[in-house]
């Protein structure tokens, strides 16, 4: 968990900190987000997340404040690990193809290129 938080919270906190600042207005969220690697799509979050939980069990929630029902998270109580995020991102992914929500594939295949590449027992060149 503490990997993950490590290598995740710098670039996480400002991505969201962006989104927060930006999302009364989806142009602007999309031009500052998108360069920086994040897709920005207009879709009904509350849909998504009924979808992801009716047919994948996976409970998402909502985001919090401004952002309330504008973006999801995926909630772990700290207890967390490579293994679990994996299928918290399978079941993200899986639900953003059945519900048709527009996003770029592979991004568990990514998750797990990378977490097998910096794993403790990876060899690094």
């Amino acid at each position: 968990h503490k990997k993950l938080m490590l290598e995740t919270s710098r670039e996480a906190q400002n991505k969201c900190r962006q989104l927060t600042e930006s999302v009364d207005n989806f142009a602007a969220a999309k031009k500052a987000l998108e360069p920086k690697g994040m897709t920005v799509v207009e879709a009904d979050v509350a849909a998504f997340r009924k979808v992801a939980l009716e047919n994948f069990n996976i409970s998402l929630g909502q985001g919090l404040s401004k952002v309330s029902g504008k973006i999801f998270r995926i909630g772990h109580l700290g207890d967390f690990n490579d293994l679990m995020l994996l299928g918290a991102l399978s079941g993200v992914e899986m639900a953003l193809g059945l519900a048709k929500v527009p996003h770029k594939a592979g991004g568990v295949q990514a998750a797990l290129t990378y977490l097998r590449d910096t794993a403790p027992g990876a060899r690094h060149a």
